[in-house]
C-alpha cells in the first residue's frame, strides 16, 4: 500500500522532472497503452469479438457512413463535464462523464468508484499503470447495462465508424489518446497517454465533439484551456488515436 509519504515523494519527482523538460507534460498521462498489460480474459475478449461482428454487420450493410457533404449526419449527446479530481485521473472522470449521461446525475458513480471498478478481479485504475480501456467498456456493460464494445489497432477511418456507430445509439464513447500539443488546440503540453470523452459529431464540417476532464491549466503553469466541451477537427481526434501504441476506443 502507498503511503502518504511515498505520495509526496512522487509529487516532488514529477515536479523536479517538469523542469527539466518543460515542453512535455508528466501530469495526466493516465492510460494502459502497452499491449502487455491488456491481458483480456477470454470470456471479455468474447463479448467483444460479438460486438465487433454487429458493428462490421452495420458497416457491410451500408449503415454506418462517414461522407464528407452538405448533408451528412450529424449528432450530438448532451453530457455533463466532470473535472478529474487528479491530474491522473482522465479514465475515472472519463467514466463519471458517460455514466453520468447514461444514469443520470443521482445514480451515477463518483470517479473514485469507478477508480476502485474490477472486472472478475482486473482493475479499472491501478496508481502504477492508469486506466485499462477494456476494464472500462466492460463496466460500463455491466453498470449501464448498454452493449459497450471495446477495440485496439484503430485506423482513422475506423475511429470515424465507431463515433458514429456509438453516438447514434445514445452511447458517448471513449477515445485512448497520445497528445501531441502541435496537432491540438487548446493544448500547451504533449501527453504521452490521455482518455476523453466522445460526444457527438459532424461531418458536414468534419468534426468531432469532446468533453475533456482535464484541465492542463489547472495542473501546469502554462497549460492550456483544455477542460469541457470542445470540437475539434476529426483528424485532429483520430490522430491523437492512431499515433498512440494501442489505437484504444470504447464504443
Amino acid at each position: 500500500m502507498k503511503t502518504k509519504g511515498c505520495a509526496l515523494l512522487a509529487l516532488f519527482i514529477v515536479s523536479a522532472a517538469s523542469l527539466l523538460w518543460p515542453s512535455s507534460a508528466l501530469a495526466g498521462d493516465a492510460m494502459v497503452d502497452d499491449s502487455t498489460l491488456l491481458n483480456i480474459p477470454a470470456d471479455a475478449q468474447a463479448y467483444f469479438d460479438n460486438r465487433e461482428a454487429q458493428f462490421q454487420k452495420g458497416l457491410s450493410s451500408g449503415s454506418e457512413i462517414v461522407p464528407m457533404m452538405i448533408d451528412a449526419p450529424y449528432k450530438s449527446l448532451a453530457t455533463t463535464s466532470h473535472k478529474q479530481i487528479r491530474n491522473d485521473y482522465c479514465g475515472p472522470a472519463t467514466m463519471a462523464i458517460i455514466d453520468h449521461f447514461l444514469r443520470g446525475s443521482t445514480k451515477h458513480w463518483s470517479q473514485n468508484e469507478w477508480a476502485a471498478y474490477r472486472y472478475n478481479g482486473s482493475p479499472l485504475w491501478t496508481d502504477a499503470d492508469g486506466a485499462f480501456m477494456w476494464v472500462m467498456a466492460m463496466g460500463l456493460k455491466e453498470k449501464t447495462g448498454r452493449a459497450y464494445a471495446y477495440t485496439t489497432g484503430n485506423t482513422t477511418t475506423q475511429v470515424y465508424d465507431r463515433t458514429q456507430y456509438g453516438v447514434d445509439r445514445g452511447r458517448p464513447v471513449a477515445y485512448g489518446l497520445k497528445i501531441i500539443q502541435a496537432n491540438w488546440p487548446n493544448y500547451n503540453f504533449d501527453h504521452a497517454g490521455h482518455i476523453v470523452c466522445g460526444r457527438g459529431y459532424d461531418w458536414r464540417v468534419g468534426t468531432i465533439h469532446l468533453d475533456d476532464p482535464y484541465p492542463e491549466n489547472e495542473y501546469q503553469a502554462g497549460g492550456g484551456g483544455t477542460y469541457g466541451q470542445k470540437t475539434y477537427a476529426r483528424g485532429v481526434v483520430a490522430g491523437g488515436v492512431t499515433v498512440s501504441t494501442n489505437k484504444q476506443v470504447v464504443y
